[in-house]
């Protein structure tokens, strides 16, 4: 079966430029919408069909400009026997290093032999499908595309919310059950006989509303002098022309499979095109839509996904968390929409090249992958608090950092957080990350952050060498003391939290103490016991700790406030 090299396209819908080399087996695109995954999907459905019915519009253009044409070059390995003929594609066959990504104009040995299709389409709207190499370019050679080249062992099955079930539970004139059936089964032909049958039976003659209509249409038609001797009502051809997409797959209570659920459909037209189909190429935009989690698996099963050696290559676009855990790193594309024009890209397909470090990230912060910037939080206190500050934000009717296209991710403790807002950067993300300052005199934790910052990644921190729970108390206001006091003995017990108070200040500050008259020489004890204590170590507490104290008094929390503000400021940039 056929497979991709390379694509690359030029001023298609939003994609004034963008290339990409496939996997062998799954390329799953995700990212945040709007950054050309769909359009991917739909470039190669439009290069490798090649077909009259084929329709573009102005809207297809980049920036809607119609005097720029569309170019999608398609570069395609795993060729048949019908295309290594000197003969008729000698001046098309090119070679391909699949170590290097190299594309040379011609055959080499230890290069794979391919081909390139090129899709054309200018301001007239008539799209052309050619045979591209760069010596028949210039010798002005040219070879078209014939559509049952295209049919038989290029084109792809395309399964969208729209198209899945109408197009392909049927035998209409591009459904895969055209290619599961035998040559000399025509339906068209058959279909054509039951309609002129129909017409000669059918008869409404008897009927005694019809005939007084007839009567009536009779007259009428005497006294305008149009001949109307022998009116009989009949089917007419035009409504009642039947082709072979009337004839469908039904279920045993007589309903058609094509109004099944999109995800069903779906399956079942994976599951005929393993059987059929020369080109093993597949196209699924939003494959988790209409499924549950375990029949996700099952399509995932059978795109190949745990196949080592997988017979079909598959297109998916998803916004699913479950999908991205499901797959492993190397499976997965990260669509980024460049925000200035660079070199001519304005999109770019970013394939993980270190699976081992991306793999954690992908399994525990699925959901940030699918956002527009990220920002890292050492750890679940972190999380928590900004979770918090978004949810009193959203109740206040202000933007949250999601509303404005930003995910808070988990930076697992310890290092950890480090590698993953690496492992983010590296993929095209806007990212940050918020850490507390416990450990800034540490050399090793110097030079990350150093690495960090010189990679562009934006970092927050409470600064003063405090930890979070150091600053909240070194900056809030002491009336603000006693509530934090409170809402700790809430989350964790106040036996705990009295006991923690006392041993981490050494019996010099009791818990009625803070509550009634707390003073600044306890400001370092509290942040110990809270530290320690872990009164806010995980998201749920960190939340409430955002939430009903941090948010409310962001305005008189000092630094610690400055910083969360600071956060909000670089998501609105």
């Amino acid at each position: 079966m056929t497979a991709i090299r390379h694509i690359k396209i030029k001023n298609f819908r939003s994609i004034r430029l963008a290339e990409f080399f496939p996997y062998e087996g799954l390329n799953c695109f995700i990212g945040p919408g709007d950054s050309g995954k769909t359009s991917m999907l739909q470039a190669i459905k439009l290069a490798l069909t090649s077909s009259w019915s084929t329709k573009i519009h102005d809207t297809d253009f980049y920036n809607l400009n119609h005097n720029i044409p569309i170019e999608i070059d398609v570069t395609i390995g795993k060729l048949p026997e019908h295309f290594l003929s000197i003969e008729r594609f000698g001046d098309f066959l090119r070679g391909f290093n699949p170590l290097t990504g190299e594309i040379v104009d011609e055959p080499r040995d230890q290069y794979e032999t391919v081909l390139t299709v090129k899709f054309t389409v200018a301001g007239d709207l008539e799209p052309s499908w050619t045979f591209y190499s760069d010596r028949a370019s210039s010798r002005r050679v040219s070879r078209q595309l014939k559509a049952q080249e295209s049919a038989t062992y290029f084109s792809p099955l395309f399964l969208s919310q729209k198209e899945a079930g109408d197009l392909h539970l049927s035998w209409g004139r591009n459904s895969i059950l055209n290619k599961l059936t035998p040559e000399n089964f025509n339906p068209n032909q058959q279909l054509i006989n039951i309609g002129r049958s129909a017409r000669s039976q059918f008869s409404l003659s008897q009927n005694a509303e019809v005939n007084s209509a007839l009567r009536t249409v009779t007259k009428i038609a005497n006294h305008l002098a149009v001949a109307s001797e022998g009116l009989t009502a009949k089917l007419d051809e035009k409504g009642s022309s039947l082709s072979g997409s009337a004839i469908s797959l039904h279920n045993h209570a007589g309903i058609p499979l094509r109004l099944s659920g999109t995800g069903s459909t779906n399956l079942i037209a994976l599951g005929i095109q393993r059987e059929v189909s020369n080109s093993g190429i597949v196209l699924l935009d939003e494959a988790e839509h209409g499924l549950e989690p375990y029949r996700i698996r099952l399509l995932l099963n059978l795109l190949d996904s745990k196949n080592p050696t997988p017979a079909t290559q598959s297109f998916l676009t998803t916004h699913s968390p479950f999908i991205i855990r499901e797959l492993s790193a190397v499976q997965l594309v990260v669509a980024r929409t460049l925000p200035n024009v660079e070199n001519g890209y304005s999109h770019y397909f970013h394939r993980i090249l270190a699976p081992n470090s991306a793999q954690g990230a992908l399994r525990a912060c699925s959901e940030a992958f699918l956002s527009k910037r990220v920002i890292i939080g050492e750890g679940p206190t972190e999380i928590g608090i900004l979770k918090g500050i978004d949810i009193h934000v959203t109740e206040q009717g202000d933007r949250s950092l999601g509303e404005m296209g930003v995910a808070v991710a988990d930076g697992a403790g310890g290092t950890n957080f480090y590698d993953r807002s690496l492992v983010f950067k590296e993929l095209g993300y806007e990212t940050a990350l918020l850490k507390d300052s416990d450990l800034n005199n540490d050399p090793a934790h110097i030079a990350r952050t150093s690495d960090c910052q010189q990679k562009q990644i934006r970092i927050f921190e409470w600064g003063s060498h405090y930890s979070t729970e150091d600053a909240l108390f070194a900056n809030c206001p002491l009336t603000l003391i006693p509530e934090i006091i409170d809402l700790s003995v809430n989350l964790n017990g106040e036996d705990a939290v009295r006991g923690q108070i006392a041993s981490h200040s050494e019996n010099r500050v009791t818990i009625e103490m803070a509550r009634s008259s707390p003073a600044e020489d306890m400001r370092t004890y509290l942040g110990k016991a809270a530290n320690k204590g872990k009164w806010f170590k995980d998201i749920s507490r960190g939340e409430e700790l955002g939430r009903q104290i941090i948010a409310p008094n962001i305005g008189s929390l000092g630094a610690f406030g400055s910083v969360i503000t600071a956060i909000y400021g670089w998501a609105a940039e």
